[in-house]
């Protein structure tokens, strides 16, 4: 994910370093406001500040095949690129209990967003 946190720091830092084109995901819509809000990216605003890179979001969940399809999809066709110079899987979530208390369902959804997730996607870009 990109879009907030250490995700949206990874975009930032990507482009003051005149990286020319970003790609990012997530799973909900971006924040449409006009300024960053709550470190939220907002792509109007880092296009301004870096018109001289390409910018763009997918809305996807990269926890499930069809999100990576999607992401991929979007990425290759939609926007035309056949090869990535570089991949960041940050994506992540964590249940904040004990580990006796996590549920099946708890446990299961951490494995598929924290591990599947960058594994699927990594293979996917392979060359």
């Amino acid at each position: 994910g990109g879009s907030k946190g250490i995700g949206a720091a990874v975009v930032r830092e990507l482009l003051a370093h005149s990286v020319t084109t970003v790609i990012f995901c997530s799973r909900s819509p971006l924040p449409q406001s006009p300024v960053d809000q709550d470190g939220a990216i907002n792509v109007p605003q880092l296009r301004s500040q870096h018109p001289n890179s390409a910018i763009h979001h997918v809305q996807c969940d990269v926890a499930t095949q069809d999100g990576r399809q999607l992401l991929f999809d979007t990425i290759s066709n939609t926007l035309g690129l056949k090869e990535l110079h570089g991949l960041v899987n940050n994506v992540g979530v964590n249940t904040r209990k004990p580990a006796v208390e996590q549920t099946p369902e708890e446990y299961s959804t951490m494995v598929r967003t924290n591990m599947d997730s960058a594994y699927f996607v990594s293979r996917l870009f392979l060359p």
